[in-house]
């Protein structure tokens, strides 16, 4: 996915996300240079305010029309409701304040996005701009007045993380105002309003768990193979923007000491691709695709293409699209593909079945990365898509991991990949046995009116006779006791010497 058309698809011309282009929306024609009517002059009113503004986020960033010096300065930024809602209305004022008079027509331009830097994914609010601007231009400001710029809009439900960024400027042409060295931008003059905060249901980010294969399958397109009887499916791609795709897309991973092993299988009833040149831009017709960020960084990345045709294209980018306009095309990833069309390739007047494909990657090629080969629990990014062009019914492109829920995807945001699990389980491994159980018998009831066993009557020592004693404690009396043959033996409150030798002189109790 390298030009910009592919980004937007058929009706890229149209859609609201682009990546880091010079706008060229609204037309100048748009803008009002004749003197306001009543009715617009109230609206203008409604904007400009009669003091300093108090804005949430306050930045006092002063801008620069190139040639002329210091031209407007932007105090700050309001945002309702905060924290902004995926999914939900949202309101923005930006505050200005004129230095001086101005001669063109700036306009404003605000991009909504994941996080401050320069060539990430960002939503074009400029056509959310309240339409009081295109009567109140930078022709028509005047000098030390504060005035604000509403933008509405339905915040996104696929922005990542808790946070997101405003950027926002002036541009002319193919020019921008410039901002001072102090003030926070991406280095491409455009101001970040923010960090701003975040609720609602983020969307979900898949993870995948690949687990490794003591026997690698043959790489012949067909996925009969005992490693793919065996690993589990990602279950059916979705579309770009999370909606029920047409037409099922699935896909399988494994891996052994030495490679990545990635299987496609798709429905198709119209495969085609004219392409025969290695880096050709397979995108452009049916293809799938698989990108890699190992180290997850979100920086550099490895885009990866196959066609129904077999044709290959591997592109190692080093930021966001960079390179342009393809990535390093001299990167060689060293990997092994097969395709297996079921139906006729590239004969559009019959309907065919679908085609699968069959990747085998040396991990020496996929880096960098923290361990290569994986270990146990370790995890990359990655993301995979497929491109269904079909005469027999609409386009589609399918993702595993949907990058928006909007018009105009970006496959190439990383913020919005899902996650690779290595798992060193053995997919073709022997299951263990399961160790034996003999059934028991059933429970017998026990008979009625059985009398339960008694437990034993163990007798009590016998009390000490008389013969047991030749010597009385000092202290101690003894008496004759009740049974035969037997005496008591009783402690004195002041002990007397009594050792009797003629047992039978002892008084009666």
């Amino acid at each position: 996915m390298k030009p910009f058309a592919r980004c937007f698809g058929i009706f890229g011309a149209l859609l609201l996300t682009t990546w880091g282009c010079i706008d060229q929306s609204p037309s100048p024609k748009r803008y009002v240079d004749r003197k306001l009517n009543a009715r617009e002059a109230k609206a203008v009113q409604q904007i400009l305010l009669q003091g300093t503004p108090k804005p949430r986020l306050l930045l006092n960033a002063t801008l620069t029309e190139p040639g002329q010096g210091p031209a407007v300065v932007l105090y700050g930024a309001d945002i309702k409701p905060w924290p902004m809602r995926r999914g939900e209305a949202a309101e923005v004022t930006l505050y200005y304040k004129p230095l001086r008079q101005m001669k063109l027509l700036w306009r404003t331009f605000l991009h909504l996005q994941g996080d401050r830097g320069p060539r990430g994914a960002f939503t074009n609010l400029d056509e959310a701009q309240d339409p009081t601007a295109r009567l109140y231009h930078s022709r028509n400001w005047q000098v030390g007045k504060f005035f604000g710029y509403t933008f509405r809009f339905t915040c996104p439900a696929d922005l990542p993380n808790n946070q997101a960024y405003l950027m926002t400027g002036f541009w002319n042409g193919d020019a921008r105002m410039t901002a001072a060295a102090n003030v926070p931008t991406d280095g491409q003059n455009r101001v970040a309003v923010g960090p701003i905060l975040l609720a609602g249901q983020e969307l979900e980010r898949p993870i995948y768990v690949a687990y490794r294969t003591s026997v690698p399958p043959v790489i012949d397109g067909k996925l009969n193979d005992p490693v793919w009887q065996k690993a589990p499916s990602t279950g059916r791609f979705r579309t770009y923007n999370n909606r029920a795709a047409q037409k099922r897309t699935e896909a399988k991973v494994a891996w052994d000491a030495r490679h990545l092993y990635i299987a496609f299988d798709m429905d198709d009833d119209d495969i085609f691709s004219t392409y025969k040149r290695r880096d050709d831009p397979l995108f452009q017709q049916e293809v799938v695709e698989f990108y890699i960020d190992a180290n997850r960084n979100r920086r550099d990345y490895i885009e990866l293409q196959v066609s129904p045709a077999g044709m290959i294209f591997d592109s190692f980018f080093d930021t966001y699209r960079s390179p342009r306009p393809w990535g390093r095309l001299a990167y060689d990833s060293g990997m092994t593909v097969a395709v297996d069309v079921r139906g006729t390739l590239n004969q559009r007047s019959d309907r065919d079945q679908g085609w699968s494909v069959e990747m085998r990657l040396p991990f020496e090629r996929l880096g960098p990365a923290r361990n290569l080969p994986p270990i146990d629990g370790d995890e990359w990014s990655i993301n995979m898509y497929r491109l269904e062009r079909s005469r027999h019914s609409a386009n589609e492109d399918h993702a595993w991991s949907p990058v928006t829920t909007g018009i105009g995807g970006d496959y190439h945001n990383l913020a919005r990949f899902g996650t690779l699990r290595f798992s060193t389980r053995d997919l073709l491994a022997p299951a263990p046995r399961p160790v034996p159980t003999h059934a028991l018998p059933a429970a017998q009831p026990l008979p009625r009116n059985v009398p339960l066993p008694q437990a034993p009557k163990i007798p009590k020592a016998p009390a000490p006779t008389i013969h047991q004693f030749r010597k009385i404690p000092e202290g101690y009396i003894i008496r004759r006791a009740p049974l035969p043959n037997t005496v008591q033996i009783h402690r004195l409150k002041h002990p007397i010497d009594l050792q009797p030798r003629n047992m039978s002189k002892v008084p009666p109790r």
